[in-house]
């Protein structure tokens, strides 16, 4: 599965929606690590490359794969 498919549902919308044509290199290799380990993340890139995106997009997902899965108790 690419990374743009693993991106939640309304993040794909997103992209359709703003006519990405595909996703910059630096958002396929954040998605990557955000999805596929627990190591940390520096993301460094020129301006205008997408870093934002890049980081947002998974961290989006995941949260609303948590808020799907039930309710958490956050704190303990």
């Amino acid at each position: 599965m690419d990374i743009f498919q693993r991106y939640a549902p309304f993040i794909q919308d997103f992209i359709y929606r703003n006519n990405w044509e595909s996703l910059r290199a630096v958002q396929v290799a954040a998605g990557d690590a955000v999805f596929h380990s627990d190591d940390n993340l520096l993301l460094s890139a020129s301006t205008a490359s997408g870093k934002t995106e890049a980081a947002f997009c998974p961290i989006l997902t995941l949260f609303q794969e948590d808020m799907l899965s039930g309710p958490k108790t956050w704190i303990k």
